[in-house]
Formats: structure tokens, sequence, C-alpha cells
């Protein structure tokens, strides 16, 4: 989702965010407005709840990073029965010792792999979230669509009974006339092949508007029953160029590829903390009762030490590892690139198709008003005879 529909659906946002208080979805027994219908988008459709649920799943990758900083705790138990034969001790046939144990271990310092774990997965979670606001302008787009589709095809429906109704009257007059010898057997099958075409229009009709509500009732979860034409104003950019420039700083689409590069940059550092060294700490406990083979009733062990890891030779797998990694960086860093580009492309195309709408219904409005005028000059015409029903049926249409 980009360019001047995301201007447009940030508008769009804006108003949700002032709706939310009230409830999630509407009586569908009144009338559906475009603010409720996003409404019940936003809260509702499927793919923005398997889209929160992700960003989700992916915060939980930051809790498991930031493990690598936090200690390791075990406790161990352990009963043993033993048999000895031959011992200074003499003979224990059967005995059992148990022991019982619990020990620890600190990371101090693993080649900065944790921190680099960690940011990167911070950044990853930033793409997530951006992926999900690139989602949720997607489907409310979707939405938008839907609802003015129905609207639309419920018009159109409307049009086309009309016109069915009127040529339907057409017809009855020319039969009237035939039957008084004003008009031909031609006059009269031109009226009924007109009617034909007008009772299929409107079937073609019936069937776009079941679709348009099958794929509201898809995107918005509720059956369209009443819907009102909103005035809704959203603030737009001055200039196309200030739709480009805010597009470029606020895109979901850009953002998510920018999170992503620094995220791998993030990765290189990891891979390569591999080859440094790594410091930890470890500490245990132990006791163990009816030591066997023994007499004592039982033993107390305690350690604490430092462990301390240098890596001499991995095989160049590490170093490889590393390269890949800024191959790709490099990639996703061209990515970012090719996706401003394409952002870019999509405002400007967007901006003059907004342009070019806008100047189409103000043209079809005065093809409106010239078509009432030249309709009504060719029924005066036709019925002093300078017209056909042919051109009767023309001007109607």
């Amino acid at each position: 989702m980009s360019g001047c529909y995301w201007v447009m659906l940030c508008g769009v946002i804006g108003l949700l965010a002032v709706c939310t208080s009230a409830k999630a979805q509407a009586d569908t027994e009144k009338d559906n407005t475009l603010v409720e219908v996003l409404r019940q988008a936003y809260h509702q459709n499927p793919t923005l709840r398997a889209a929160r649920l992700q960003l989700k799943s992916s915060h939980e990758n930051l809790s498991q990073a930031a493990a690598g900083w936090r200690p390791t705790v075990t406790a161990t138990g352990e009963v043993l029965a033993n048999t000895t034969v031959g011992s200074n001790f003499g003979n224990a046939d059967g005995s059992t010792s148990k022991e019982v144990g619990i020990g620890f271990n600190q990371p101090i310092y693993q080649g900065g792999q944790v921190y680099a774990e960690y940011e990167a997965t911070n950044k990853r979670i930033l793409a997530q979230s951006a992926v999900l606001n690139s989602t949720v302008q997607q489907i409310l787009l979707e939405a938008v669509a839907a609802y003015m589709d129905v609207l639309r095809d419920e018009a159109l429906l409307d049009l086309s009974r009309q016109n069915e109704n009127v040529i339907a009257r057409q017809l009855e007059a020319a039969n009237d006339r035939f039957t008084v010898g004003e008009l031909t057997k031609t006059d009269v099958a031109q009226s009924e092949a007109r009617h034909a075409r007008a009772l299929s229009d409107t079937i073609a009709a019936k069937a776009d508007l079941e679709t348009s509500r099958a794929r509201f009732e898809q995107i918005v979860g509720t059956f369209p029953h009443t819907l009102v034409y909103s005035d809704v104003s959203l603030p737009l950019p001055e200039t196309v160029q200030d739709a480009v420039e805010l597009a470029q700083v606020q895109n979901p689409d850009i953002l998510s590829a920018e999170m992503l590069h620094e995220a791998s940059e993030h990765d290189i550092r990891d891979i390569f903390g591999e080859l440094l060294p790594s410091l930890s700490l470890f500490g245990n406990w132990a006791r163990t009762y009816d030591p066997q083979p023994g007499t004592i009733d039982n033993t107390t062990s305690k350690s604490v030490g430092a462990t301390l890891t240098i890596p001499l030779y991995q095989a160049g797998s590490v170093r490889s590892r590393v390269r890949q990694a800024k191959y790709d960086s490099n990639r996703l860093f061209i990515e970012i690139m090719e996706v401003k580009r394409q952002i870019r492309q999509n405002v400007i195309a967007n901006w003059e198709a907004w342009k070019a709408a806008k100047a189409e219904i103000d043209s079809r409005k005065r093809q409106v008003e010239a078509s009432m005028v030249a309709r009504e000059g060719v029924y005066y015409e036709n019925e002093l005879g300078a017209r056909t029903v042919l051109d009767t049926l023309d001007a109607d249409q």
C-alpha cells in the first residue's frame, strides 16, 4: 500500500482512532456509515487479526535474544543403587546413595553476539510493525472500495430498473401507435429488442451487486444492509512533490525495508562475534548421602570458576558466513532503493489518477446536463415526425 492512497488512508485511520471507544460492531439494522464500516473491518478482518498475532509472536524473539545476558540455573537429583565386591570397605550389597546439586552459569562476554542479536531482533520487530501498518492500510482501502462498489452497483441496478420501465412504457406506446397505423412493425421490433436488452442489463446489474455484497462481507465481516453516502474529507498534500516526500518518509513499505537492512547489519556483527573470545562464570554445589563405598553419612562438594574460550580455527566457515551476511545486507540496501522508486511511481500515478477523476466528474456532470436537454429535444422532434423511435430509444439510453 503506498503513495497517495497511503496519505488518504492516514486520515481514515485518524477517524478510527477517534471512534475506538464505541462498540466494535454496529447494529446491522441501522445505516452503515463509512467510518462504522472501517471500524468493523479494522477489528474483525481475519487478515488483520492474523497480522497482529504475527507481530506479537515476533516480540517474543526479543525476550529470547535478551536471555543471552541472563544466567542459567539448574538443579539435579540422583539415586544410585550400588553393589560393590572386593572393596577396602568390605562388600556392599544393594546399598543406595542419593545426590542433589545445583549449578549456575553466567555469561560475561560473548564476543558481542548477544547485543548484536538483540538489536537485530528489535529492528525486525519494527519491520514487522511496519508490515502490520501496511496491511492495515491495504485492508482499509479494500473496505472503502467494497463500500463504494456496493453503493455504485445499487445505483446501477436502480438505473437499469428505471431504464427497463421507461423502455417498457415506450414499447407499450409503440404497440398502441402501431395498432392505429402511426408506426411500422420495424419500429415495434426495435422497441422490443431494446426492452429485451434492458432486461438483460438489469439481470447483469443484480449479479454485479450480489458479487460486490459478497466482497464487502468478506472484508468487513457483515452484510451491507443499508449503506449511506458519507461526506468524508481527508487532508491531502498541496502538490504531488509534497505527496512524494511524505511517502518517502512515512510509507510503511519503505520503513520495513530500512529496518530489515539495519537488522542485517547487526547480523554481520553477530556472526563476526563467533571469531572473538567468550567468557563466563560457573558455580556448582552438590551433596551426596550414603556415598558408596564408604562409611561416612554424606559428602559435599562446591566449585566456582570461570571459563574462557578462544576460537583458533573454524575451518573458514565463520568467515564465509560473515561474507554471506555482508552480501545479504548490500542486497537489502539495494531493495530499499527499489522500494523507494516504486513508491514514487505509485504516488505520481495515483495523484494523476485522482486529478483525472476530479476532472472527469466535472465533465460527466456537464455531459448529463447536455444529454437531458438533447433527450427532451428528441422527444419533441419525434412527436413532430422529425425523429424515429430508434432515435428516441437512443436518447433515453
